[in-house]
């Protein structure tokens, strides 16, 4: 175990001996360009979310990346997560009162079924197994142009077996066909946030306290929301809509742990 020493006779130490000191001048240096690649990297997202740069104030809440006042109000960039904990809402800590008319706009991409990426996953590789065997015992034979790439000869029931039931989706949520019932068990889907909205949709509510709103106050936001607030006061909260199981004490997140993407939300306030 080395001596124990004070601070001064360590930093005497590093300037008597030059390499100590280079050293501990390349560490000073290094964490001099991860600062600066930090805040080139922050002034580009500001730029691109049509932010000014001597306006842009981080914010303390963990979800709100970016906000300023601008002459059409307060401007918030928030990312929405659809795998949050322990609760589905998220709360921006934006104050919303009676009367305020304010708008929403969203973009991203978000995966409320990764059991069906797996199952994609899984079935592609099992067909290409069977392509690769036929391929080596010459009962398929690759065309002159051929790379004997396998999914060169995918039958049309292998295709169906590998389509992706509820893949990734937009703010709008899942668009296609069954987006809004659980196919595999339909009473599940009345324990949706919203049962009658898309699995994936982005959602909003405006809520005071600690408790998760009410089912029946969120609204819909999806990729764009402009209307005035007639409901009470409260903060603004958002949520991707999916199946929460408020009956398990114990793990009510359930079905929203395994979720993938992000929404990239924008929100403004006027004065």
């Amino acid at each position: 175990m080395a001596d124990p020493r004070s601070a001064g006779d360590a930093f005497g130490s590093i300037l008597t001996d030059w390499r100590s000191f280079a050293h501990f001048l390349g560490k000073i240096v290094v964490l001099i360009l991860v600062l600066a690649v930090l805040a080139r990297a922050l002034l580009f997202l500001a730029d691109k979310s049509g932010l000014q740069a001597g306006e842009v104030e981080l914010s303390g809440s963990p979800r709100v990346v970016l906000q300023q006042v601008t002459e059409r109000g307060r401007e918030y960039r928030i990312l929405v997560s659809p795998a949050a904990h322990p609760s589905p809402w998220q709360d921006t800590e934006i104050e919303i009162e009676p009367g305020d008319s304010f708008e929403i706009e969203a973009e991203g991409r978000v995966n409320v079924n990764l059991y069906g990426l797996f199952q994609h996953v899984e079935r592609r590789h099992a067909i290409e197994a069977r392509i690769d065997s036929a391929l080596q015992r010459g009962t398929l034979r690759p065309g002159p142009d051929s790379s004997r790439l396998p999914e060169r000869f995918y039958s049309e029931l292998d295709r169906v077996a590998i389509e992706i039931r509820r893949g990734w989706t937009g703010p709008e949520g899942e668009e296609a066909p069954g987006g809004i019932t659980d196919a595999a068990y339909p009473a599940r889907t009345e324990n949706k946030l919203v049962p009658n909205a898309p699995f994936g949709m982005l959602i909003g509510a405006v809520h005071r306290g600690t408790h998760d709103p009410p089912r029946r106050t969120a609204f819909l936001v999806g990729g764009r929301w402009r209307d005035h607030w007639s409901g009470p006061a409260g903060t603004l909260r958002f949520a991707v809509n999916d199946v929460w199981d408020g009956e398990d004490e114990r793990f009510p997140d359930k079905f929203y742990v395994d979720n993938l993407g992000f929404f990239l939300v924008r929100v403004v306030v006027p004065h």
